[in-house]
Parts: C-alpha cells; structure tokens; sequence
C-alpha cells in the first residue's frame, strides 16, 4: 500500500545532515544543553500515496555532543495492558530526563516503554537508531 521513509545523510567530517521526509516523523536532536529540536525534515505523503510527488531535503547540524534520535510510530504507539497510548509527551519527558549519550537514551527510551507496555502484545514494530556527533 504505502511505507514511510527517512533518508539522512550524514556528513562525518562537520555534523551536517541532509534529510527527505516521505511521511516518516520527524528525527529529535538533544542538544547538549538538554533541549530538544524537532526536524521540520522537509518532504511529503509516505511513498506510494500519490502518484509523482516530490519530496524536499532540509539541512540541520549535530554539534560535538548532540544527539540524534530516530524512531518509529510503534515506539509513541505502544500500548499498555489498558490500551492507553505511551504518547509524544511521555516520549520526550525520557528524551529530556535521560543522558545525551546515544546509548543512554536508547537504553532510556527502550526501558521506558518496556515498562509501560508491561507484558502487553506489541502492535506495531519499533525501530530507534540514536547516533551522535563526536567531532
């Protein structure tokens, strides 16, 4: 029917990203003073919704220290045994909680939503990549 993309490159040598967005959400960067920055990440409807669509880039900067966090839809969509969703604000209170460190959050954010769901079936897959600058 259709998928969401993401494509991200990602330029080593000054922590440049380009992005397109086909209707995946959008990548959060933590910044190294704790804030966080939404990726407007340029681009359209998932591919395979409408037939030539162009799909826009957008450019962004991790600097020494920050954090880039990708993710699915099943990760803000996982359900507790009441059916209740983990939801964006429970999402980002981790991301604002937890170390800058790419691993920390991932273990943060995958710790916290396994205890959420408990020993709820998972609904949707979840995929969570988090990489950060070190330059």
């Amino acid at each position: 029917m259709f998928a969401t993309l993401l494509y991200i490159e990602l330029d080593a040598s000054n922590g440049k990203l380009t992005i397109s967005n086909a209707g995946h959400l959008p990548p959060i960067v933590k910044k190294t003073d704790g804030s966080l920055v939404k990726l407007a990440a340029a681009g359209g409807a998932p591919l395979g919704m409408m037939a030539g669509m162009k799909y826009g880039q957008e450019t962004a900067k991790l600097e020494r220290g920050d954090t880039a966090i990708l993710y699915t839809d099943g990760i803000v969509e996982a359900m507790n045994a009441k059916e209740e969703l983990y939801g964006f604000e429970r999402f980002e209170a981790v991301l604002k909680q937890s170390a800058a460190h790419p691993a920390s959050l991932k273990d943060a954010i995958i710790g916290d939503v396994n205890r959420y769901t408990g020993l709820s079936p998972q609904h949707d897959d979840m995929t969570l990549v988090c990489f950060g600058a070190v330059r």
